[in-house]
C-alpha cells in the first residue's frame, strides 16, 4: 500500500514536468496515473497500460474536442462516481 502511494507521488511529480500534463485538471491527472500506469512487478519500472500510440490518440482526441460541455459533464459524473465508490 505504501509503495503504491509512493509510486503515484513520483508519477505525478514526473508528469508535472511536462507542460502537457501541467494543463490537466488535477483530478484527471490522478485518474490517468491510477488507471493508465502500473509498476512492472519483475523490473520495478513504471509502464503505461496502453501503447504509446494509443495514448497519443487519446490526447489528440481530448485536445480535438476540447472537453465539449456534454463530454465535460460525463467526465465529471465519472469522477464523482469513482470518488464516492472508494478504493
Amino acid at each position: 500500500m505504501h509503495y503504491e502511494i509512493f509510486f503515484r507521488q513520483e508519477a505525478r511529480a514526473g508528469l508535472l514536468k511536462s507542460p502537457m500534463f501541467q494543463a490537466f485538471d488535477p483530478a484527471i491527472l490522478d485518474v490517468y496515473i491510477e488507471h493508465g500506469m502500473y509498476v512492472d512487478p519483475q523490473s520495478g519500472e513504471v509502464r503505461l497500460k496502453s501503447t504509446p500510440f494509443m495514448v497519443c490518440l487519446f490526447v489528440f482526441f481530448l485536445r480535438k474536442i476540447e472537453c465539449s460541455s456534454s463530454f465535460g459533464d460525463w467526465v465529471q459524473r465519472k469522477l464523482a462516481s469513482t470518488a464516492s465508490s472508494g478504493p
